[in-house]
């Protein structure tokens, strides 16, 4: 009677072990993923700047510019060299030396001044062009993930199979966000539909 007792608790004492069990995995897990049809995606920002095409067409303009203005530095640097050599020709505390040295300050401020200038426009560009892609980019992002019920979206790098990484490379290895991606990269989707949008003037 006793034996046939202990075989019934332990019975059910397995029962509820069960029980437990299924609804424990029948739970929600918190943070993400907790909506049952919530999904996950990664994509390549990097990937879409090299290949978006008004950004790509947007920086050759921007570097042509650079290098127009890059040789206008170098022909505005002629004549200051000239009026060095002519100095240096000239006695020195001279009235002639001192007129030179001054031209040749003026000459080199603006010439400085021109430099900055364009530099701090070049800068200027380059920011309001990034800024303008991430704007495209993050309308098609949201618009793709409210579509398709998306709930998170990460920056994903390939990583480089080359084994020639520099050192910065080396350590972006181990600062990646996500490490590892199944099936769920969105990039070209995206590329697709912001390819064929531009900021708006």
């Amino acid at each position: 009677m006793i034996h046939r007792r202990r075989t019934i608790i332990t019975t059910l004492m397995l029962c509820i072990g069960v029980l437990s069990a299924t609804v424990a995995e029948e739970r929600p897990r918190s943070g993400l993923g907790e909506r049952e049809n919530g999904q996950r995606a990664v994509i390549d920002m990097e990937e879409l700047k090299k290949d978006h095409l008004w950004y790509r067409e947007t920086l050759a303009k921007i570097r042509d510019d650079e290098q127009t203005n890059e040789l206008q530095l170098t022909t505005r640097r002629e004549p200051i060299d000239e009026l060095i050599a002519e100095r240096n020709n000239a006695l020195p505390l001279s009235p002639e030396a001192e007129r030179l040295t001054k031209e040749i300050i003026d000459l080199e401020q603006q010439l400085e001044s021109f430099r900055k200038t364009y530099r701090d426009e070049s800068e200027r560009r380059r920011t309001d062009a990034l800024r303008q892609l991430f704007d495209i980019i993050y309308a098609d992002i949201s618009a793709f993930a409210e579509k398709y019920e998306i709930d998170v979206v990460l920056t994903w790098k390939d990583p480089d199979p080359a084994y020639d990484l520099t050192a910065a490379q080396a350590k972006a290895l181990f600062e990646t966000d996500v490490v590892y991606q199944r099936h769920v990269d969105i990039t070209n989707d995206i590329l697709q539909t912001a390819n064929k949008r531009e900021p708006k003037q």
